[in-house]
């Protein structure tokens, strides 16, 4: 049941919400919003009562490098500068709820695409960055699906590294949650990346 609850946050007259769950609330409140997205097209729901409209600053990680911001048909793009899998948007948000659509510009267009694959990277975590040096070098890559296991134990320490590792890496990494990461609670998970059982449509 915790596992459903994934993906939704809310704060002050403020309701956030990914559809399916398919991205991790990092962070609301004080005009901005965080999240470590679990797939290439992403959908948000977001519901302000009057106190909570302005200008909000949206910061998407484990994004494609080529995703924008779509609002009621307005498109935004990301802010200049910044990691290729981090995307910032800067946009005003009026009372009521809006759906927002973040994924590239060709996310509906029906084609092949390549993708890279990979699982059990916890012994190899101290040396994994050489692998995703290797797989951002692969042309036209969108992005890396994971079987889980990123971990040894769980531990903090060890997501931490893995983050740091993904710094390496110049496309998303769409992970599920390994046997491993249940040596510790499953919400450590949840709480950085989002659900562990997901499915995501792209270009199809």
């Amino acid at each position: 049941l915790a596992e459903l609850e994934v993906g939704s946050a809310g704060l002050r007259g403020i309701l956030v919400q990914a559809t399916g769950g398919l991205a991790a609330i990092r962070g609301l409140g004080d005009g901005k919003i965080e999240l470590w997205s679990q797939t290439p097209d992403l959908e948000l729901s977001v519901a302000f009562d009057a106190t909570a409209a302005g200008t909000w600053t949206i910061i998407a990680r484990n994004t494609l490098a080529d995703a924008v911001l779509t609002e009621n048909g307005a498109v935004h793009v990301r802010e200049p500068g910044g990691f290729s899998t981090v995307a910032t948007f800067v946009l005003a948000l009026g009372a009521g709820t809006t759906t927002l659509r973040i994924a590239p510009p060709d996310a509906d267009r029906v084609e092949i695409y390549k993708v890279a694959t990979m699982a059990d990277i916890q012994t190899a975590l101290p040396i994994v960055d050489d692998v995703f040096r290797a797989i951002s070098g692969v042309p036209d890559l969108r992005f890396v699906v994971a079987m889980g296991d990123i971990t040894e134990r769980g531990e903090l320490e060890e997501y931490d590294l893995f983050e740091r590792q993904l710094q390496t890496l110049t496309i998303p990494f769409y992970t599920t949650l390994g046997n491993h990461e249940l040596w510790a609670p499953a919400e450590r998970f949840y709480n950085r990346y989002g659900r562990a059982s997901f499915h995501f449509g792209f270009k199809g």
